[in-house]
């Protein structure tokens, strides 16, 4: 509710947006929307091969050693502090950006591969603590650029000499442990190990005035510096991530934390909001609410569900709207993110992962609500890349470098989980989407019958759905109900009736179709979605070859049947309804498909994921309250290659509008 009052007020900002934004010209719709200067893949791209071409220096990619790095790769020297550095923060979310980025585009570029092993490597050889004290060998939250190894008194920005701060070792390892799944560089579990081993041992009672770990402590004593730290997501996502590993040792500190979260965290949102501060390295304010803290167990609620949080979508809401609520205001005509309470800019980081939790949200859920402020916000990020691929660290100001977190590493990120959520969002060009109309344009002529096939065809529409049925002695028939009450003058099931008796039936001015008819008129003019409620696989079969219609139909039926089909005639497009992650992959594992039908129940991220991996199209039923412009994008967003509506006019123009036809 707060983003939808925020977003009110953007209508009237209009004559005041700067022509300029970031590194580029401006560009917005004819609604006023943001538009991206690029194409999401053409950005990334241009931004990864810049870093890509860092020039190497002591082993390591320059930015994977200094947090202030210009646009020629060169330190920053003019801004305060310049020589501070970030290690676990600045290359722990970098492996999860660089792992991400690897696997989006395909697998192949060990390139990026190497550049998330040098992160890990440098967490585990150049960032540690000593070997003595309270946190020995524990990765450190801060250190200097010029000092490999980082020596042993290496505070910096906010923390003291001898501090580190337990939440960046959780990121750390976190990063660390997926690292190792990739690899199998025991190195990387080991520190991952180590640091939620020094986690469990100083972990302490949480209540509403104090969490599990303090923000900062002396790696030596112990002392506490700061009793809140509002970032609990990643020490509890390295517990879950080692105890899914075997490691069971992990159950207990687990347990405690979540129920801290759950108990105090949370419900704290509602009040003061004081358990939500400290987070960045920069800052020891003890009143420093933050957005990244609540943004990113947002992030973690929604990618675990009901297997973390029963009320995942309650809290994950909560969540995102004490953002929307601090943090959240109006730039250039778009809702933007700020970091924190004592500083409110849009910066890289931030915004970005302001933006991907929205997607993600608006993916699981299948809820709008957040969906376009996620997409502009995202757009507004890009923004920061420039030309050449050189990243700012926030796209309210042109620049080129800055905070490498804010600029690259845990930006990048965010983009793929956008990405993942909404896959059409990461396609270079917009791509042909095939409409299928409904039982035909039935909502002007009668379902199943050749007029609302020649009224589909008219339209536009790429196929029309027939429901197929056999009638008592044989015959193949359209009706979509297993009885002819409904769309005829007669009565009866269809199955045992004789074919004669249901074509003296009047289907509202016109006879009941037979399966032929339908073939032969779509022959030369359009595609045949074949919904298969009760015909032999061979019948059908049959059918579809006496028309020479075997690469223009897709047949829609149960995994048996399709199997049946599939053994006649392996060329024939045979369509499943997805179902489930599980059951889509036993049917891919099973069967030759090359599309997949999805409806409202399983056209999710998960189950859409797989057919995307496998190359399948992607045929989503838009009917009902979904039957409507907003929904068909939203289709389009998550990976759609065809939809399925009871408007196929409109549905052709709302797509050549948007440059899908």
């Amino acid at each position: 509710m707060a983003l939808l009052l925020l977003l009110a007020s953007v209508a009237l900002l209009g004559a005041q947006v700067e022509p300029r934004l970031g590194n580029h010209p401006v560009v917005y719709d004819s609604t006023g929307a943001l538009l991206p200067w690029t194409s999401w893949p053409d950005a990334l791209e241009r931004e990864v091969n810049w870093y890509l071409r860092c020039p190497i220096e002591n082993g390591y990619p320059r930015f994977v050693t200094m947090t202030f790095m210009d646009g020629g790769y060169q330190p920053i020297t003019t801004r305060p502090n310049h020589r501070s550095f970030i290690p676990a923060m600045q290359n722990g979310m970098g492996i999860l950006s660089y792992l991400k980025y690897f696997t989006w585009t395909g697998g192949g570029d060990q390139r990026l591969l190497g550049i998330a092993r040098a992160m890990g490597d440098y967490l585990v050889k150049e960032s540690l603590t000593p070997g003595g004290g309270r946190y020995p060998r524990f990765t450190r939250s801060t250190g200097w650029r010029d000092e490999i190894p980082q020596r042993p008194g290496s505070g910096s920005q906010a923390d003291r000499p001898f501090e580190i701060e337990p939440d960046k070792g959780g990121i750390a390892g976190y990063a660390l442990a997926l690292l190792y799944d990739r690899t199998k560089d025991r190195r990387y579990l080991d520190q991952a190990l180590h640091n939620a081993r020094a986690l469990a041992s100083n972990m302490r009672e949480g209540d509403a005035l104090h969490s599990p770990w303090p923000f900062r402590a002396d790696y030596r004593t112990g002392e506490a510096r700061g009793e809140v730290s509002g970032n609990m997501s990643f020490i509890l996502r390295l517990f879950d991530q080692l105890i899914a590993g075997g490691y069971s040792e992990f159950l207990a500190p687990r347990d405690k934390l979540w129920t801290w979260i759950k108990r105090h965290q949370i419900p704290n949102l509602s009040k003061d909001g004081l358990l939500w501060v400290q987070f960045f390295e920069d800052h020891a304010e003890p009143d420093n609410r933050t957005a990244w803290a609540p943004l990113n167990l947002a992030r973690y609620l929604i990618e675990r569900k009901d297997a973390l949080d029963p009320d995942w979508k309650a809290d994950a809401r909560s969540l995102i709207e004490f953002v929307n609520r601090r943090f959240v205001t109006v730039r250039d005509g778009v809702a933007v993110c700020g970091e924190q309470d004592y500083d409110r800019n849009p910066w890289g980081g931030i915004l970005s992962t302001y933006g991907a939790v929205l997607a993600m949200y608006s993916s699981a859920t299948g809820s709008l609500e957040y969906k376009h402020a996620a997409r502009q916000a995202l757009d507004y990020s890009l923004y920061q890349t420039s030309t050449d691929g050189c990243p700012s660290d926030g796209a309210y100001r042109a620049a080129r470098g800055g905070w490498q977190e804010d600029a690259h590493t845990d930006r990048l990120h965010n983009f793929m989980d956008a990405i993942a959520a909404f896959p059409g969002w990461g396609q270079a060009n917009p791509r042909r989407i095939a409409v299928i109309a409904h039982r035909g344009e039935h909502l002007h002529h009668p379902e199943n019958t050749i007029a609302a096939f020649q009224a589909a065809h008219e339209a536009g529409a790429d196929f029309f759905e027939a429901d197929v049925r056999t009638t008592a002695d044989g015959r193949l028939v359209l009706m979509h109900d297993a009885s002819v009450d409904r769309t005829t003058n007669g009565k009866g099931q269809v199955a045992r009736m004789t074919f004669d008796e249901i074509r003296r039936l009047d289907a509202g001015g016109s006879r009941v179709p037979t399966f032929d008819e339908a073939l032969a008129f779509a022959r030369g003019r359009i595609g045949v979605y074949v919904d298969s409620k009760a015909v032999s696989a061979e019948d059908a079969v049959a059918a579809i070859e006496r028309h020479g219609m075997r690469e223009h139909v897709v047949i829609y039926g149960g995994s048996a049947y399709l199997k049946q089909i599939a053994a006649l005639r392996p060329d024939l497009r045979v369509m499943p309804e997805a179902g489930s992650p599980a059951a889509l992959q036993s049917l891919l594992n099973a069967l030759p498909l090359k599309v997949v039908a999805f409806d409202a129940r399983d056209f999710n991220p998960e189950t859409t994921a797989i057919a995307i991996r496998a190359k399948a199209e992607i045929f989503a039923d838009r009917l009902g309250r979904a039957d409507n412009p907003a929904f068909w994008q939203d289709a389009i967003d998550r990976g759609a290659t065809g939809i399925q509506t009871d408007h196929p006019a409109e549905l052709v123009l709302y797509l050549k509008s948007k440059g899908y036809r």
